[in-house]
């Protein structure tokens, strides 16, 4: 499972493939160079929104997917109710 580090290396390295400053990535993610800088080193606090626009500058999104459980009552890990309508997981 990646995380938020792997996350930030992932955009910093899409970037450079792409030629592109930390300035130019915020100003196309519509988010600041401050921000841009942080998320690369995989700061902790970042904003999921704002990861989300970076990401979405090479065509990527977040997603989230079930993963394996440790076995425990199946009442507690049943979110379908919780899952939005037209989701694989929904249906």
């Amino acid at each position: 499972m990646p995380d938020r580090e792997d996350i930030g290396a992932l955009a910093r390295r899409l970037r450079r493939a792409h030629g592109l400053t930390q300035v130019e990535l915020a100003r196309l993610a519509e988010v600041g160079p401050r921000f841009v800088s942080e998320f690369e080193r995989g700061k902790p606090t970042v904003r999921l929104d704002s990861v989300a626009r970076v990401l979405a500058v090479f065509g990527l999104e977040l997603a989230t997917r079930p993963v394996p459980r440790p076995p425990v009552d199946d009442d507690f890990w049943d979110v379908s109710d919780m899952l939005p309508s037209g989701t694989a997981e929904a249906e």
